[in-house]
């Protein structure tokens, strides 16, 4: 779900993290995605977010995003950019059954019942839930999503600056489902651990109707590993990334920003009334934590699997081991906002 948008040649997304940026160039060939390109780049030293009102962050992002792209030459000139879930709001509202113009004029009056901002300082997106169940007869499914105006122009202006423009902002769980779950109607909670934050989303007939973001991530499993074994946090990363298994071998490590994750997994299934979750999908960076599957599997008691974004994507044998085995969930965002353009021109 876009909060504005037009139609570009190429399909180029882009996930600003709080550690990485990350794009990925897809384009559309016999009924297919085929990957054009992707890329990243690391941002060393920035804070927990990135800052909109700090000038020094903003030519830190410049400086890191011009990089990429000298390094990527994307096709497009014009480019889907990630919004983080910490910056927006996804709410499932309901509404008596009316046509699309007369629900357009009903949100517009409604939405200040659930957006606790000005209407003048954000920007509105909405979609009806088709095939979703109703609360009662008469009533319609509805998700709303709401951005701030200030980071939507914050991103036109960094894009500007760089040559190119935005074609879409998105926030980060329509991506997830575009690239993890696709056309698949069954019901999943996407954990997107980044290396600050972490989101969780609900995802029903695809569509996100519980989006929560909590504060750990990455950052937090390394900084136990560093506490127990009682090392730096940069060599705490590097044996974080070499594939060991901390879950297992008697390593005794406490990671309570697990536990955490995994009790507010437990929250969002106990609140559905014990509906049946077909799996709960891993993306994000951390994700290629070896064993995190197993254990989040054994304190949820659920079907804990990692996604795959690349899974419908054609690309060059020559590169599939590095995507499927290394950069794959920590790509998930990126390809899913690359993928819109491709959506989008198969609805045509």
């Amino acid at each position: 779900m876009s909060l504005f948008s037009k139609k570009p040649d190429y399909f180029l997304g882009i996930d600003f993290g709080a550690r990485s940026i990350k794009a990925v160039e897809l384009e559309f060939i016999k009924n297919k995605s085929r990957l054009v390109n992707y890329g990243w780049v690391n941002l060393d030293g920035t804070q927990e977010a990135i800052d909109l009102t700090s000038s020094a962050e903003s030519e830190r992002l410049q400086a890191a995003l011009a990089s990429l792209l000298q390094s990527f030459k994307p096709k497009s000139n014009s480019v889907t950019v990630s919004i983080p879930s910490f910056n927006g709001l996804v709410l499932m509202v309901d509404f008596p059954i009316m046509s699309e113009i007369e629900l357009a004029e009903a949100i517009k009056l409604e939405s200040r019942k659930y957006i606790p901002a000005p209407m003048e300082d954000v920007n509105i997106s909405w979609e009806i839930v088709k095939n979703a169940q109703p609360v009662k007869p008469g009533m319609m499914k509805v998700v709303l999503v709401a951005a701030p105006k200030s980071e939507v122009n914050y991103y036109n202006n960094l894009f500007l600056g760089a040559g190119m423009s935005v074609d879409a902002l998105e926030l980060e769980p329509f991506a997830l489902v575009r690239s993890l779950i696709g056309k698949d109607k069954g019901k999943f909670i996407i954990v997107d651990i980044g290396a600050k934050t972490t989101s969780l989303s609900l995802i029903e007939g695809g569509a996100v109707y519980v989006n929560r973001s909590l504060n750990v991530g990455g950052v937090n499993i390394t900084n136990a590993i560093s506490s127990s074994l009682q090392i730096p946090f940069t060599e705490a990363l590097q044996l974080k990334e070499s594939g060991e298994n901390f879950f297992a071998g008697g390593r005794n490590i406490n990671f309570d920003s697990i536990k955490y994750i995994a009790g507010e997994i437990k929250r969002i299934v106990n609140s559905r009334n014990g509906d049946t979750l077909d799996a709960v999908i891993l993306c994000g960076g951390t994700a290629r934590l070896t064993g995190i599957d197993g254990v989040l599997s054994q304190m949820t008691g659920l079907r804990v699997i990692i996604g795959n974004p690349w899974s419908h994507v054609t690309y060059d044998s020559s590169v599939a081991q590095n995507l499927e085995q290394s950069t794959g969930p920590a790509f998930a965002v990126a390809v899913g906002l690359a993928e819109r353009g491709i959506e989008e021109l198969k609805s045509q």
